[in-house]
């Protein structure tokens, strides 16, 4: 009967997660010295000569500014989990109309995210990271995360809008 409001409260989950975690695209270094990871938030570099098999992760901060077109992944990713949750909230109220358009939106930032972060962030974080080739880069956990969060948000948004009749 809600099943709407279920499938936007695991897109809800499964964005935040994945807007959180480190783990959006990794490069495997030559000679298995290890690998490096990139996020939304930060670089992590894990197996380093020295450095054991501990990740060493480092924030984006002021000196070491994240590239320009990463912010747009961000910004377009922290809008699609807010909309996601501000759409959950309206649906769960019973606002139909006002939650399917912040559904609507928060779908479109969710899509412009895996669009853009894989054709355009990526290759600025290889070039951030020591000028590797971008043909070793993989998408990793996170993006897949935000993948889920995307199919979960469209099945929400078209539940929505064939359930509207039924009472």
């Amino acid at each position: 009967m809600h099943i709407s409001t279920i499938l936007l409260v695991i897109s809800v989950i499964l964005s935040g997660v994945a807007v959180g975690l480190p783990l959006w695209s990794g490069v495997k270094l030559p000679a298995n010295m290890g690998k490096v990871s990139s996020g939304l938030w930060s670089l992590c570099q894990q197996g380093q000569p020295g450095g054991g098999k501990n990740p060493s992760c480092q924030a984006w901060s002021k000196d070491d500014k994240a590239p320009k077109d990463l912010i747009v992944s961000q910004i377009t990713a922290v809008a699609g989990a807010a909309l996601a949750l501000i759409a959950l909230a309206l649906c769960a109220m019973n606002h139909k109309t006002a939650g399917k358009v912040s559904a609507l939106v928060a779908v479109l930032c969710m899509i412009t995210v895996l669009i853009v972060y894989p054709v355009v962030s990526l290759p600025d974080l290889n070039k951030k990271s020591g000028g590797l080739p971008d043909t070793n880069s993989e998408l990793d956990v996170s993006y897949y995360l935000e993948v889920g969060a995307a199919v979960l948000a469209i099945g929400a948004l078209v539940t929505c809008h064939f359930m509207k009749h039924k009472k």
